[in-house]
């Protein structure tokens, strides 16, 4: 996609069919803000076939933001007014998220779910960034020594030792983080379904350390990588009884709620959200959209769209064959 696009206040709906370029550009927001891909693992596999490099370019606030990649020679950089920084010093790092259905088989398990919800307070603020980039470090290094066969009990004491009070921080920050979600659960969802619904999150931690096992996985088992968090609606799992539509709206409140969080902190934040209304019928969906806060927000949709009045102001912008233009 080689195009110069203005993405307008408040809602945006970005409309057009399958394979016509509507992720890739929620991809090179998601990249220039945060340095990485949220489709690959490669950042050089965004690189067009048949060509060396990508650049993708951003101006937010008066500030230029340009990210590179090229594959010969392999390398990348973050860019800020022609200054390389790091992606926490860039003026979107921590203000960004990215919304598609893959989560909804994330939050089929306990272990899923704690990784979705890290994830989102690891996005939602820089200091929870360079936490948990502190945290794996310290995981890989251990992991590393395991993996050695030769065991270094004073490095060991000094790591886990490390692991053990990150742990105890990221949970007091998530425990804080999950008690916000719920309420906002327990407010919104009689919005939409016009009938009482009750939400409860609970935490089962694992802090139990076997070295010998450890040894023998090669792997460190302990801190809170290795929690589970259980979501329970009425008093059931609620992976056990939503549907794949209820569960589409709980995810969206959730990301709704934390993209609030964030405007609270940064005074700014950018939603994306990839196939929108997809698994989920126009009466509830139309719901939910009044219901979004006046934010930053790309909504892409491969239905035809037809202008409804949502009681709010909204773009359109159509994407046909890699280029978006305005309806």
């Amino acid at each position: 996609m080689n195009q110069e696009i203005e993405i307008p206040d408040g809602l945006t709906v970005l409309m057009g069919e399958n394979m016509q370029g509507k992720t890739s550009l929620l991809e090179s927001l998601f990249i220039v803000s945060t340095g990485r891909s949220f489709r690959t693992r490669n950042i050089g596999d965004i690189v067009r076939w048949g060509e060396n490099q990508a650049q993708i370019e951003l101006s937010v606030d008066g500030a230029n933001v340009v990210f590179s990649v090229s594959l010969e020679p392999k390398a990348r950089s973050l860019l800020l007014n022609g200054e390389r920084i790091s992606s926490f010093e860039s003026p979107l790092a921590g203000k960004v998220l990215y919304y598609s259905d893959e989560y909804l088989d994330l939050v089929s398990t306990p272990s899923g779910t704690r990784r979705l919800f890290d994830r989102l307070l690891e996005l939602s603020d820089r200091e929870n960034m360079r936490l948990a980039a502190q945290y794996r470090k310290l995981v890989s290094e251990r992991n590393s020594m395991l993996s050695s066969g030769f065991y270094n009990e004073p490095l060991d004491e000094v790591l886990s030792d490390r692991i053990d009070k990150i742990s105890q921080k990221w949970r007091e920050k998530r425990q804080a983080f999950l008690q916000l979600v719920q309420a906002s659960l327990n407010l919104r969802f009689p919005q939409v379904f016009d009938s009482s619904y009750s939400f409860k999150f609970s935490v089962e931690t694992s802090d139990i350390k076997n070295l010998s096992l450890e040894m023998l996985k090669k792997t460190t088992l302990f801190g809170f990588q290795r929690d589970k968090i259980l979501l329970d609606v009425n008093n059931k799992e609620v992976s056990t009884v939503a549907s794949r539509g209820f569960l589409k709206i709980l995810l969206t409140f959730v990301f709704v709620r934390t993209a609030e969080l964030i405007h609270e902190k940064q005074g700014y934040v950018l939603l994306l959200m990839d196939d929108f209304n997809a698994n989920i019928d126009e009466l509830h969906w139309k719901k939910v959209l009044e219901l979004l806060p006046e934010r930053h927000i790309i909504a892409a949709t491969t239905k035809t769209w037809e202008k409804a009045d949502l009681g709010r102001p909204y773009s359109i912008l159509a994407c046909e064959q890699g280029r978006v233009f305005p309806i």
